[in-house]
């Protein structure tokens, strides 16, 4: 197992339209975790050899008090 299994990644930001982009990421799955405000939304990521891969996500709600 490779000890990028436990690393934890740089955050990234989200261009105007909610996109964003990690690049060379070793193969092997990923928690990927989003965040806006308060709210959080997590899915689990596998990255293949040669292929794009595009969570979807539903919109994040956060609700202000």
């Amino acid at each position: 197992e490779s000890s990028d299994a436990a690393r934890i990644w740089p955050p990234q930001t989200s261009d105007g339209l909610g996109r964003f982009r990690f690049v060379d990421l070793p193969l092997g799955t990923y928690r990927l975790t989003i965040r806006a405000g308060e709210g959080a939304l997590e899915t689990l990521v596998e990255i293949r050899q040669a292929q794009v891969t595009r969570p979807e996500f539903a919109p994040l709600v956060v609700r202000r008090r």
